[in-house]
């Protein structure tokens, strides 16, 4: 059993999705898909998860603005979680989550609404308030450069970080986070701290 509920839809994209905690308010939990058709659930999923939680735990300790990352955890989907996805709320974030990656919009609603019932391996994630439509985008391009810079300065080499989707600005923080980073590349002297040290402690 597991004492985590999944709540609000939040969005997706080909990769994952991302829901709001039941209880929780202010954590959410990224739930890995397999080409946006697939949701896993076995052991690979859970090892992708942990990967990136690790990499996660290391930017933030490094000083890299992303939000806090707070562990690995099996989350439940009630059984009353298809009819939250009803929700003119939900299905306008389904709406806008279908055309950002090229999918039906009932298609995508019947993939998440077969989510109910399920338990599934799920990356808790501390929720950042998202006002990236009200910053100009001139200041968006710079504070990500500024970011992006710090994390090549580690040695690692920043994959798939696009601006319309994998950051966050929050206006009352007046900070910008990275987000999505579980295909980007770490040195070899990285992923040796991670393996041989970091890796034991956050697990």
């Amino acid at each position: 059993m597991t004492r985590y509920e999944v709540g609000e839809y939040i969005g997706c994209g080909t990769a994952a999705a991302f829901f709001r905690l039941r209880k929780y308010p202010r954590i959410g939990v990224k739930i890995l898909s397999k080409e946006g058709d697939s949701f896993l659930s076995k052991g690979k999923c859970k090892r992708k998860l942990q990967w990136e939680l690790a990499v996660g735990k290391l930017l933030r300790k490094s000083g890299i603005s992303v939000p806090r990352y707070i562990g690995v955890v099996k989350v439940k989907f009630p059984e009353y979680f298809a009819q939250t996805m009803e929700t003119r709320k939900s299905q306008i974030a389904i709406e806008k989550d279908a055309k950002n990656i090229e999918m039906g919009v009932q298609g995508l609603s019947a993939i998440i609404k077969s989510l109910t019932g399920k338990v599934r391996w799920g990356l808790l994630i501390e929720l950042v308030e998202n006002d990236v439509s009200i910053i100009s985008k001139e200041r968006l391009a710079y504070y990500h450069q500024r970011e992006i810079d710090k994390v090549e300065s580690l040695g690692i080499t920043v994959r798939d970080s696009k601006l319309a989707r994998n950051v966050l600005w929050s206006s009352s923080r007046r900070k910008l986070y990275l987000i999505d980073f579980e295909f980007w590349k770490l040195s070899s002297e990285l992923e040796k701290q991670l393996k041989k040290g970091l890796w034991k402690t956050f697990f």
